[in-house]
């Protein structure tokens, strides 16, 4: 008898350890986050703002930070000073609407974040960025931190594009001595900003698309016709031969742009052409 009341008794335990529990009136009070990392702007990039272009924008993204039950975070940019400065007490802070992972700040955006503390116009900023992902219960910031410059606007110019010598990898023979004949090069204007001064341009001429160091160049033509630049067929080829293109009858591909600049603010134009010149022998 009392074997028989035990093995009741341990069939009524097991029975009520596998009772189905009900969490149908239980209240969540929080979940956690998944840490997450930066993606744009990368480590070491240098953002110089444009005041021609304050609408101009800078895109900043992410990985989403994923909830660990239901709730999607809210994310807000997060700035400090790179010497010094601490995330989890913002130097700027650029709140972000809904969950995307993903936003264009304007450049004026990020420039009267950075005149607001006091930064002097054209002045460089050395700054750490990251992103704090929140949901009401957790708040965590990026798992990666990255190093960006900023440097606050001062001087500044439009964009503007190439019209002539359309882009062509197919030759023009010239005659290397002709003084009568010229190439003239042609451009859209370029605004300078409210309190810059007026725009110069030069066209610029290299072998490989960096016109960090250009091959050679030529200033545009006096204003009215500051838009354009005109040079000869002998002025082309000897500054060609100056700078190592030696043999006339090899076709010679160059790249060219155009820089505008005003103050302190160099601007290239939009586009790069290609132009490939052979010489008469």
């Amino acid at each position: 008898m009392k074997k028989i009341l035990s093995i009741a008794v341990l069939l009524l335990i097991v029975i009520a350890g596998c009772k189905k529990i009900d969490y149908a009136d239980n209240e969540q009070t929080g979940e956690g986050l998944v840490d997450f990392g930066l993606k744009l702007p990368v480590s070491g990039t240098a953002i110089v703002l444009n005041s021609g272009t304050p609408t101009a924008t800078v895109n900043f993204s992410w990985n989403a930070a994923k909830p660990g039950l239901y709730t999607a975070p809210v994310y807000t940019i997060v700035m400090a000073l790179k010497n010094g400065g601490d995330l989890n007490e913002p130097y700027v802070s650029f709140p972000v609407n809904g969950s995307v992972t993903a936003v264009d700040l304007t450049q004026q955006q990020i420039d009267d974040a950075l005149k607001a503390k006091g930064i002097p116009n054209g002045a460089k900023t050395d700054l750490i960025w990251g992103v704090k992902a929140t949901n009401g219960s957790v708040s965590i910031l990026s798992q990666t931190i990255f190093n960006v410059s900023i440097t606050r606007m001062k001087d500044g110019a439009s964009g503007f594009v190439l019209l002539a010598p359309a882009s062509s990898t197919s030759p023009i023979t010239i005659n290397p001595g002709s003084t009568a004949e010229s190439f003239t090069f042609r451009w859209t204007k370029s605004k300078p900003a409210v309190g810059s001064p007026a725009v110069s341009y030069k066209v610029v001429f290299s072998l490989t698309g960096d016109f960090t160091t250009p091959l050679f160049s030529i200033n545009g033509n006096a204003s009215p016709a500051d838009t354009t630049a005109t040079i000869t067929y002998k002025a082309m080829s000897d500054s060609m031969t100056a700078h190592g293109l030696t043999t006339l009858s090899a076709p010679a591909n160059l790249k060219w742009t155009v820089i505008a600049t005003t103050g302190n603010w160099s601007q290239q134009a939009d586009y790069v052409n290609e132009l490939t010149i052979i010489r008469e022998v």
